[in-house]
């Protein structure tokens, strides 16, 4: 329970205590009262003032059972009903009429000042009971019974007398009750202060928290960035030996095996420079990445004699590393395939590379206008470059139909299934 709430209920305590206390109260006054009456032999006035008593009694056990305002609307109605009825017929001389000072302090004890409704009703039943009276006395519409003179002077002094000590009664219920709030205002403020430095505490323990992660996920993107880093130098060592070893090579197949690997390798380097170079080590941007792996291979080939065109479109489109290996290997090994094997009748030709995001689905075409083959022919091969295109694509679990025909080229798609941003 916070604060504000405990607040509400400690409020809420120390009005239903104010009505119990306010209706024991006027039950003894009301019996003192009746006494008074008595001894002036007005039997009728002793019974019903003593009634009226018990009526609060009454209030008090409604109060205690939790029909709170019912029990407050009972005693502001009673009290002014009571003031109204005796003012007149016990005679105006005799100061009834001085309870009626007393209510507007009764009804800001009994309700809180967020109950403005009750409050404005019971302020207006208390003005009406006051003209009613002024206009009842002045205009004799109600016949007092007859008192003789010092009678009435000793009522009016009971009254007065009574009404005073009530008022002051009130006043003392209403100090206390004041002095309890601001005692419940300032522990709540004690309290909010006590969390606000436990809050404060708690800040200050999260952002050292927050400063010891971001030193440490920067020491390991450090970390990270140094290891693709030699993962690339590594790779471009091999690649080196790869070329060192063609130079002495004399056998043409044995040269194109080591070209070959030396394109896959450079492939995968080019992978793992792009991780560190852009200080992302969840994605590769594909688009780029393909623009640089067509610049290497049209590089490495440059020396062919041939005039190879390659045209891309490519979506923008980041790929995981699961994904993007693979999908880099499949690109190299079609475009290396083309080099090799389409155009070995030419010395010219075209290549056409498309990448589409349509919704989280991939879709690659590939295509060249070299002498083509046939697709039945090529999986019944033993065509390594075959084999291996077949392979990525399952590593990326995609689907792929081969539309290649002997003499119109090189036509392929591949869909991939993956999630994208």
């Amino acid at each position: 329970m916070n604060s504000l709430e405990q607040i509400k209920r400690r409020e809420s305590e120390t009005i239903i205590k104010t009505i119990h206390r306010f209706s024991i109260t006027t039950f003894i006054f009301s019996a003192i009262s009746s006494s008074v009456y008595f001894l002036f032999d007005l039997l009728y006035p002793a019974v019903l003032v003593f009634l009226i008593g018990c009526l609060f009694l009454v209030v008090a056990y409604l109060n205690k059972m939790g029909n709170h305002i019912v029990a407050r609307i009972i005693a502001i109605v009673t009290s002014n009903l009571g003031v109204l009825f005796f003012a007149p017929y016990i005679g105006f001389e005799a100061g009834i009429y001085l309870y009626i000072f007393t209510a507007p302090q009764l009804i800001f004890l009994l309700f809180k000042r967020s109950q403005k409704k009750l409050i404005y009703f019971c302020m207006s039943l208390n003005f009406i009971t006051c003209f009613a009276i002024y206009f009842i006395n002045r205009y004799s519409l109600i016949e007092s019974i007859d008192l003789e003179s010092d009678k009435i002077q000793m009522l009016y002094g009971v009254n007065f007398v009574f009404s005073l000590v009530f008022s002051f009664i009130l006043v003392a219920i209403f100090a206390k009750n004041n002095d309890l709030y601001i005692d419940m205002l300032v522990d709540a403020n004690q309290s909010l202060e006590n969390q606000q430095e436990i809050l404060m505490i708690e800040i200050a323990e999260k952002d050292n928290m927050n400063i010891e992660l971001e030193k440490s996920v920067k020491e390991k993107e450090v970390l990270l960035s140094e290891v693709h880093h030699r993962v690339k130098n590594n790779l471009a060592f091999i690649s080196s030996l790869l070329e060192l070893e063609n130079m002495f090579t004399k056998e043409k197949s044995v040269a194109d095996v080591l070209k070959d690997s030396k394109n896959r390798i450079k492939s995968i380097a080019l992978l793992h420079e792009k991780l560190y170079q852009h200080q992302n080590f969840d994605k590769i941007d594909i688009k780029n990445y393909i623009k640089e792996l067509i610049d290497y291979i049209e590089l490495a080939y440059s020396n062919s004699g041939k005039e190879v065109q390659i045209v891309s479109q490519i979506d923008p489109v980041f790929l995981e590393m699961d994904f993007a290996m693979p999908f880099s290997l499949l690109v190299n090994e079609l475009i290396t395939n083309s080099y090799k094997h389409a155009f070995s009748e030419r010395n010219d030709g075209i290549i056409n590379l498309r990448l589409v995001n349509a919704n989280g689905r991939l879709s690659f075409d590939y295509s060249d206008n070299g002498v083509g083959y046939d697709p039945e022919d090529s999986v019944n091969s033993d065509s390594i470059g075959m084999n291996l295109i077949s392979t990525f694509i399952e590593q990326m679990e995609g689907t792929w139909v081969d539309h290649s025909q002997i003499g119109r080229g090189c036509k392929m798609n591949v869909e991939i299934n993956i999630e994208l941003e």
